[in-house]
């Protein structure tokens, strides 16, 4: 029985942990397309004031 559990709890880190590591690559991914944005803008403004 303890086995079972201290199996469970090992689980339990791994699931917490890869849940973790997902939400960083997501909000890595979202920091990303935000700085893209931006530079799109910059480069869009800095063609518009160039002309």
């Amino acid at each position: 029985m303890q086995v079972l559990l201290e199996e469970s709890q090992q689980l339990a880190s791994l699931i917490t942990l890869n849940a973790e590591i997902e939400y960083a690559d997501y909000k890595s991914d979202k920091q990303s397309n935000e700085f893209k944005k931006q530079l799109e803008l910059y480069k869009a403004k800095a063609k518009f004031l160039n002309s």
